[in-house]
């Protein structure tokens, strides 16, 4: 069985139909799906499918989702210290793909690793830009936009 953890899949509200027949598809029929707004843009509304007791918080649905050009962030624990992992697809003016993984941890500083820069402000400065950086994702108020051209992209050329 493996260790299984509940996964948060979130996308934009007007994918909720196509997710939910994926998911179907693939034999997760037990799910919640509760509506939300993102905080810094109250006109684009999300939903988050919650799905309990997947096996090592695996998905095998994702692929399909990028393939119809639909954005997505996955929620779920590591599997070695229970600490929040998120995974985001995000679609690129260009029809490109943008994936970055992080774990919670990753966007704070310890207060000693800032102490020991404290005296030198670049330095400082260029830590919080690199992971403001590493955990910043692509808005998305332009996500369904951006998938759209994603998948022109990739019918014209699928490699």
């Amino acid at each position: 069985m493996g260790n299984r953890v509940n996964v948060f899949l979130d996308v934009l509200a007007v994918h909720e139909d196509v997710v939910s027949e994926i998911a179907d598809a693939y034999g997760y029929t037990d799910y919640d799906v509760d509506a939300w707004f993102v905080q810094e843009d109250i006109s684009v509304p999300l939903v988050q499918f919650t799905f309990m007791d997947i096996n090592w918080g695996h998905l095998p649905f994702l692929d399909e989702l990028l393939a119809k050009g639909i954005a997505y962030t996955v929620t779920s624990e590591d599997d070695t210290d229970g600490a929040e992992i998120f995974t985001n697809i995000r679609f690129t003016p260009e029809g490109g793909k943008e994936e970055k993984s992080h774990h919670a941890s990753d966007s704070s500083i310890s207060t000693g690793t800032m102490l020991s820069l404290i005296d030198d402000y670049s330095a400082l400065k260029a830590l919080i830009l690199e992971r403001k950086a590493a955990i910043h994702t692509i808005p998305w108020a332009t996500q369904l936009e951006y998938g759209k051209l994603y998948q022109m992209r990739q019918l014209i050329n699928p490699t």
